[in-house]
């Protein structure tokens, strides 16, 4: 723990991409097709940051890019930060992929408050 860790934190937004479906020119993050899928921040980057936001008390976490959809570790990402007492996840997105995204998200059941599976 830094010392940071002391500092309250509401809300943070990781963009985990640059990548985007779009080349839309009034993207606020120049995000299009051609940019990287990741840039220097791998996995365990993320859940470092994660760690550190929860310890902070961060209780609301924006998944943002590009299009986060794309990333191959958002669903993970997602998992990570409820198991680490994030309580409100979100995800910014296009919603162009939202089909995609969707079949590798758990599933939010509602039934079960600690079912892992459930964001």
């Amino acid at each position: 723990m830094t010392a940071y860790a002391t500092q309250k934190i509401k809300q943070l937004w990781l963009e985990i991409t640059p990548k985007c479906n779009l080349g839309c020119v009034h993207c606020y993050a120049d995000s299009h097709p051609n940019r990287p899928l990741r840039e220097s921040l791998q996995f365990e980057d993320w859940c470092s940051i994660i760690d550190e936001a929860a310890q902070m008390g961060c209780n609301r976490l924006q998944f943002i890019g590009g299009e986060p959809t794309l990333h191959p570790d958002l669903a993970t990402l997602i998992k990570y930060s409820k198991k680490c007492g994030i309580p409100n996840l979100e995800v910014y997105t296009n919603g162009t992929a939202v089909t995609t995204a969707r079949t590798c998200m758990p599933k939010r059941t509602g039934d079960d408050e600690d079912n892992e599976d459930d964001y």
